[in-house]
């Protein structure tokens, strides 16, 4: 994204299912591996959070590495989504 035309990029997910797992997709080499939580954590709620809130916080530290604004997140989130399907429309 840091060499991109970011009013040409959008946040979209597909992964309805995926996105409602609790867990985690740790990516390494080529691959990816699942990984569903630790349930024998004592020192706090061993529950995984959603696949989908991976992704977003993902999404969010994106955005504080490139120093985007608020006006550019909004965009990346709706905004250049709602330019694009305007644009379809005429």
């Amino acid at each position: 994204m840091k060499h991109e035309d970011r009013r040409r990029v959008m946040f979209g997910s597909d992964n309805v299912i995926a996105g409602c797992a609790r867990g985690k997709y740790v990516t390494y080499a080529g691959a990816w591996h699942f990984h569903e939580g630790d349930p024998d954590l004592q020192h706090c709620d061993p529950r995984a959070t959603l696949v989908i809130y991976e992704q977003l916080r993902q999404e969010k530290q994106v955005a504080d590495m490139l120093g985007l604004t608020d006006s550019e997140i909004d965009d990346h989130f709706s905004g250049n989504a709602q330019r694009l399907l305007a644009d379809l429309r005429k």
